[in-house]
């Protein structure tokens, strides 16, 4: 009787953190989903990864500009 009732017990340990651990993982599935509803909405917070840093962009551009007056010299 004593065995039968330590062994109800660990029996209800065992699905209590079981049905603990399920809770959690939904909430985990909601977080990572809203997070993603997050990030498409503030797409344009974030920089883009092909972006560059503002001194290469401005070396491009510096670079466009002398292309462009060098074009209209050879005309």
């Amino acid at each position: 009787s004593v065995d039968a009732m330590k062994r109800v017990e660990e029996i209800k340990q065992k699905r209590q953190a079981r049905f603990i651990m399920n809770r959690l993982k939904k909430s985990k599935e909601l977080q990572k989903a809203e997070d993603i509803k997050e990030v498409k909405q503030n797409i344009h917070l974030l920089r883009a990864p092909h972006a560059g840093t503002p001194k290469q962009l401005e070396d491009k551009m510096v670079q466009k500009l002398q292309e462009d007056v060098a074009m209209e010299e050879d005309s």
